[in-house]
């Protein structure tokens, strides 16, 4: 028995634009927008990085600490 509205997939992968968007009308804002390219390209790659590149990439961060709203961009 198929129980799909004729609107909906069988597939997941047609859904895929979801992970990265809100729904259709959602408010969005800087605290849940998407992420930067290069934020995202450190995230992605996150689990790959040895500790001590880690710790230093955290290190530069932390040293740069601009307190929060005050940043340029």
């Amino acid at each position: 028995m198929n129980l799909l509205i004729k609107s909906q997939s069988a597939t997941p992968e047609e859904y895929e634009h979801s992970r990265d968007s809100a729904a259709l009308g959602a408010a969005v804002d800087p605290e849940n927008g998407p992420l930067s390219p290069d934020l995202r390209f450190i995230v992605e790659r996150w689990d790959e990085l040895s500790g001590p590149v880690k710790a230093g990439i955290l290190a530069m961060v932390r040293a740069a600490e601009v307190p929060h709203g005050e940043a340029d961009e």
